[in-house]
């Protein structure tokens, strides 16, 4: 059975997989439960190497042609909370989520989100790599952006693609798993500096589709989102906040001005809601 168990700050690759039972589970260990199925006749044969870095992973492929899809009943078992960026290195791929069909060709950038149903059809022998992120590792909007070339037109394309690159061929060209930890400082620092380059791009990106307000927004909702799924935490204050949306301090209060109140305010005051709601819950019990 293949096994590709990700170890942090190791390279880990799976046995080439010649059989799409074999890729289906070596692909659903890497990323998400995935369904692999043939395109056309004759041999197939794909394998895949991933580093892990803090919330980052980056996986590169090697793959004769196929398609995965990523179904509602595949969702509902896990994996959602994801977005995986992918830079098609050789070969052609087709990505297809939320109604957009995009053309993968060398260099080109494409993001896609793992709580949506999407299929990716690798047409011939490819390359690629993919950087899967958590939502919360991103300050940009970039659900908006599924299906879409990331970067052209003047974007950061060819800033973040060569970096990529790089990134790849670095994983690819590493032989073993001691080798992947004995380089695992030079792969940190590329892994971190290529989350910050697509956080970067997407924000552009964002900004040009949507416009300023569109960002901003998207921001101040994911934070809030936080606020309330940890109200019960003791340690939720401002700066662990920031921590967690790998964002400055005063990127934060920035970002939650046009609440009126500063940021601790409001998370007391949703505790203090919260605890005045179950209080009075607890009376009507007794009623």
């Amino acid at each position: 059975m293949l096994s590709t168990s990700r170890l942090q700050g190791a390279i880990t690759r799976s046995p080439v997989a010649r059989s799409f039972g074999e890729w289906q589970r070596a692909s659903s260990q890497a990323f998400v439960p995935l369904h692999a199925h043939a395109t056309r006749a004759g041999n197939f044969t794909a394998k895949l190497a991933s580093f892990q870095h803090t919330a980052a992973s980056a996986i590169r492929i090697d793959a004769s042609a196929h398609a995965v899809e990523r179904t509602p009943e595949l969702i509902a078992a896990g994996g959602g909370g994801m977005l995986k960026f992918t830079l098609q290195e050789t070969g052609r791929s087709y990505l297809i989520q939320g109604g957009r069909e995009l053309e993968l060709t060398p260099g080109r950038l494409a993001v896609y989100d793992t709580s949506e149903p999407y299929t990716m059809v690798v047409d011939d022998d490819s390359s690629m790599l993919i950087v899967m992120l958590p939502y919360a590792r991103l300050s940009a909007p970039a659900r908006d952006l599924t299906g879409l070339a990331l970067g052209e037109d003047g974007g950061m394309a060819d800033v973040v693609a060569p970096l990529l690159t790089g990134l790849s061929h670095r994983i690819a060209r590493q032989g073993s798993v001691e080798a992947g930890r004995q380089d695992a400082a030079g792969l940190a620092a590329l892994c971190a500096h290529s989350v910050g380059l697509i956080d970067a791009m997407c924000l552009e990106q964002a900004e040009r589709d949507f416009g300023g307000d569109a960002i901003e927004g998207s921001a101040l909702a994911a934070v809030r989102a936080t606020i309330e799924s940890k109200l019960r935490d003791p340690s939720l204050t401002p700066a662990t906040l920031a921590q967690l949306h790998f964002m400055s301090l005063r990127q934060l209060y920035t970002i939650f001005e046009p609440m009126g109140v500063p940021v601790a305010t409001w998370i007391r005051t949703r505790r203090l809601e919260e605890a005045r709601k179950e209080i009075q819950d607890l009376s009507l019990i007794h009623i």
